[in-house]
């Protein structure tokens, strides 16, 4: 007896967590199948792929072979982009370009957000000045910077991920 062949859409769904894993992102297969004589547990017309940007942003992505989207995954669709998450339609091998577009413009925003917060010597200047009219001890404010400097080299190695240097 052989291997049962595998269907088109396990395909596609394994290639699309393939790829998201491989691009840094953390993914996983939603199963929601019927079983008989056990209640439904989960959100109905909830996406196939649950993933989380390496930013943090939520993601779920629906595979559809030559099917519509029922009224459910519609208004789950909506909900999601509503709140800001992420959601595409997979139907073929080319959709995945739209989900490594929508990959780099997480990293672009992520890289970008991090240039835009004050530098930490201008936090910690506000800081020691700030103490120093309140009179907070100056051990504190050496406490302070040593950990900004732990949080700066830890940001610095995350970029440096994000940007595919490590």
């Amino acid at each position: 007896m052989g291997k049962r062949e595998e269907s088109w859409t396990n395909i596609l769904t394994k290639s699309v967590i393939s790829f998201l894993n491989w691009n840094g992102c953390v993914a996983w297969r939603r199963n929601q199948i019927p079983v008989p004589g056990r209640a439904f547990i989960g959100k109905k017309g909830e996406g196939d792929i649950i993933f989380i940007f390496p930013n943090g942003r939520a993601g779920w992505i629906e595979i559809k072979n030559q099917d519509e989207l029922s009224d459910d995954q519609i208004s789950f669709s909506q909900q999601v982009r509503g709140n800001g998450a992420f959601y595409l339609v997979v139907r073929k091998f080319e959709d995945i370009l739209g989900l490594e577009i929508e990959v780099r413009k997480e990293r672009e925003r992520t890289l970008e957000a991090a240039e835009t917060f004050r530098s930490s010597k201008e936090i910690l200047d506000e800081v020691e000045r700030i103490g120093g009219i309140l009179g907070v001890k100056k051990e504190l404010i050496e406490k302070a910077k040593a950990e900004d400097r732990k949080n700066k080299e830890l940001s610095r190695r995350e970029t440096k991920r994000l940007k595919g240097e490590i």
